[in-house]
């Protein structure tokens, strides 16, 4: 009786393990002709949370090769009881390894590689190029053509300028508004220029018409001014102006006796001055030679402002040291104190 028994257990193994190998032809010939298979709904979800969610479905996502696809298939399939921590592990390494060339990681290679150039450009000195007494579009577009990140300052309109550089304005990311104070001694002085002698009213109307003109202004800069800037009586009522119109005073530092340093905290104003002319000559070599002292002084204090004039000299010295000004970041006053 037992050689018997052990038969037909014999052939029930047999019997079972035919049926097995035939179930499994059947299903995995069904998968193959469809082309597709299902997987339990945890291990979706641990997958395609790894997946942009504009692409949801195995077969919609085109970032994943065909390599990587039957990989990743093969591993499923090996053992239908993987416990759910195990299923995360492969999900995980699969994105480490398997997915490393799709547009997935570019983009996130990308943004690091962008993050990391941001950080050491924000780690370079800082330079402010303002150039002043902008009054035509031809001096605004060859300033332009520099490339470079330079501030213009836009003369406001007065008597002898009716039509005011402010129809420039709304073009630019950044600008200024030149303002004429008087100076010590200055033959050609424009027609509107404000004295030290001027009521607090006189003064006020030529603020609220820059205003008015230009809608966006923060940051005015003096046009000559030794005189002006030098009478703490008449600066403080400009600066009691411009606290008034939340604007800020640029002191261009015509004249080393300014007041400006002695008075400006009164008024709750950051201290912002002048460090370098460019072009007191108008030379090509003297530009750049100041340009250098300009780069120099940035990277001993961190920042440094420059002023300049449209030139054709000025601007060509200025396109010629584009490997100087690499040295530091070029910025708008906007950038350091804000809006």
């Amino acid at each position: 009786m037992s050689r018997i028994y052990l038969k037909k257990g014999q052939i029930i193994i047999i019997a079972l393990v035919f049926i097995v190998l035939f179930v499994s032809l059947v299903y995995f010939g069904y998968k193959n002709n469809k082309n597709t298979f299902t997987i339990k709904s945890e291990f979706n979800i641990t997958y395609e949370n790894k997946l942009p969610a504009k692409e949801p479905t195995w077969q919609q996502n085109k970032q994943i090769s065909e390599a990587n696809f039957s990989e990743f298939e093969n591993a499923i399939f090996e053992d239908f009881n993987l416990s759910e921590n195990l299923q995360k592990d492969i999900s995980k390494d699969l994105n480490a390894s398997d997915l490393n060339n799709t547009l997935v990681i570019k983009d996130q290679n990308s943004s690091l590689l962008k993050t990391q150039k941001d950080s050491k450009v924000s780690q370079k000195a800082k330079l402010v190029i303002i150039i002043d007494d902008i009054v035509s579009f031809e001096q605004l577009k060859d300033l332009q053509e520099t490339n470079l990140k330079l501030t213009p300052s836009l003369m406001p309109k007065d008597k002898s300028r009716p039509s005011s550089a402010a129809k420039f304005a709304k073009n630019l990311d950044f600008y200024m508004v030149h303002l004429p104070l008087a100076a010590i001694n200055y033959a050609n002085e424009e027609k509107d220029t404000l004295y030290p002698q001027d009521s607090e009213e006189k003064i006020e109307n030529k603020i609220q018409q820059i205003k008015k003109d230009f809608k966006n202004i923060k940051y005015i800069n003096n046009h000559t001014g030794s005189l002006f800037t030098s009478d703490e009586k008449a600066m403080r009522k400009l600066l009691k102006i411009f606290k008034k119109y939340d604007l800020i005073f640029v002191d261009s530092k015509t004249i080393g006796k300014s007041v400006t340093t002695k008075i400006i905290k009164d008024f709750s104003q950051p201290l912002i001055q002048r460090d370098v002319f460019l072009d007191n000559e108008d030379s090509v070599v003297y530009v750049k030679k100041q340009l250098e002292s300009a780069v120099k002084l940035a990277q001993k204090k961190g920042f440094a402002i420059a002023i300049a004039h449209p030139r054709k000299n000025t601007f060509k010295a200025l396109k010629e040291s584009e490997k100087l000004l690499r040295k530091v970041e070029l910025v708008y006053l906007s950038e350091i104190y804000g809006k």
